[in-house]
């Protein structure tokens, strides 16, 4: 399989924080398949062997059929290609595919973009709640996974051995964004509990050794959205216990197994669960390894690059689309 990847990761924050999460796991189908990259800037952000030729504003989809032989081609997210990818030609029954990010954030003109590029397919990071979503483009849910190069935890007796005993949050929390309403209501609220560090923002290189160094961690879930965020996949995959509300296919993605801590909403009951995390070792010991044991088998970035293979590889034959974790 030849795969064309089309992304300006040159845009925003991309290659900070979101970059293992979006772009470094996509990247790991180069394990399975021919993968190739386009976009501005990318030669220059990638090796030569990932993205072999420079950018040309005047390729249109043909072009870069004609250069890269594709099977299919994935465009990543409207943010980051609706400013040069080109519609689908109706000439070549090649595949496209936009690989969204945060669904839920798409605005009508978005979704209007989608249908206009011609999409054979979008797969989406998070759970689709958009119900005003006009393309009519059939959709599948790929879940977010952890990075194991740099989370991967062994089940070891001592795993848990020598941490810090308090709950930690790792963040952005930009007042000019609605979704963090919520996780600045939390951080304000546990402020005054002697069991909980605010870190911020910290370095993408140091965030993994940080991860690993408490014994539990504080996921928001986006507020009143309540998808599953990646720092979920990635706390538990470090072996560390989670603190979370309530989010969307809990049981798709973690069965009937206890592997987090939950806490309300109006956050009456958030101190006592921290407590119970703090002092009720034998409890917090069984959550994080039933989070370890689900994790390691399920969400790693190896389990999510074969499921994305199987699909590319399921809709260049005409195949059902397999949907493992649903719409």
């Amino acid at each position: 399989m030849r795969v064309l990847f089309l992304v300006d990761s040159s845009i925003g924050d991309v290659r900070q924080h979101p970059y293992r999460l979006h772009l470094g796991a996509t990247k790991k189908l180069a394990k399975l398949c021919e993968f190739f990259i386009y976009g501005p800037h990318e030669h220059e952000l990638n090796t030569e062997q990932e993205a072999p030729i420079e950018f040309n504003p005047s390729y249109q989809y043909d072009d870069l059929l004609d250069i890269f032989n594709p099977d299919v081609v994935i465009a990543k997210a409207w943010c980051l290609t609706q400013g040069f990818a080109s519609p689908k030609s109706i000439n070549r029954n090649v595949p496209y595919v936009c690989l969204e990010g945060d669904y839920y954030s798409l605005k009508q003109h978005a979704h209007e973009w989608h249908k206009r590029m011609g999409f054979d397919l979008i797969l989406h990071r998070n759970p689709i709640i958009d119900e005003e979503d006009i393309s009519g483009i059939k959709k599948v849910w790929i879940p977010l996974s952890a990075n194991e190069d740099e989370f991967y935890t062994p089940i070891t007796d001592g795993y848990l051995r020598g941490r810090e005993q308090k709950v930690v949050f790792m963040g952005n929390t930009d007042t000019l964004v609605r979704e963090y309403d919520f996780r600045r209501k939390i951080i304000s609220h546990l402020s005054r509990n002697n069991y909980f560090d605010y870190l911020g923002l910290v370095a993408p290189k140091i965030y993994p050794k940080l991860l690993k160094k408490y014994i539990a961690s504080l996921t928001c879930a986006g507020g009143d959205l309540h998808v599953i965020l990646g720092k979920v996949f990635e706390s538990m995959a470090s072996g560390t216990v989670v603190l979370t509300p309530w989010f969307t296919s809990e049981k798709a993605l973690f069965g009937e197994s206890e592997c987090f801590f939950k806490f309300k909403d109006d956050l009456s009951d958030i101190d006592r669960v921290v407590a119970e995390v703090i002092n009720d070792k034998d409890k917090t010991k069984k959550v994080s390894r039933n989070a370890l044991e689900i994790v390691n088998n399920n969400h790693l970035d190896k389990h999510r690059t074969k499921e994305l293979y199987d699909i590319l590889s399921c809709l260049i034959s005409g195949k059902e689309i397999p949907e493992k974790w649903g719409r």
